[in-house]
């Protein structure tokens, strides 16, 4: 009896093994999820930051590089599987370059 219980005992010991890995991987998949999330939040509110600024404050050029999509008064991010969206205060349109239209009251 004591070679069966043994048996069972590691089993057991093997089944919740397995269900810890399990459980650290799934952690794992959402840990990833929740910084492209934040990823792309941060480079939506960045890209839209640039933009407006350059609206506001009348600039001719930015030399950085953006990584986001520009289109009327939507700026959108991506980082993997996520996408963020942040609003303008101006109309803005990506093609090859950024294209930002500028007020008349800044200039």
């Amino acid at each position: 009896m004591n070679s069966i219980d043994a048996i069972i005992a590691l089993l057991a010991l093997t089944a919740a093994f397995g269900i810890i890995i399990g459980a650290i991987n799934e952690q794992k998949g959402g840990v990833e999820n929740a910084k492209d999330s934040i990823k792309a939040n941060t480079l939506a509110k960045k890209c839209g930051t640039i933009i407006d600024s350059i609206y506001s404050n009348a600039a001719e050029k930015y030399s950085g590089e953006i990584k986001c999509d520009a289109n009327g008064n939507i700026v959108l991010a991506r980082a993997g599987l996520r996408e963020k969206n942040f609003e303008i205060i101006t109309t803005a349109k990506m093609t090859s370059v950024l294209e930002v239209q500028t007020s008349e009251h800044y200039k």
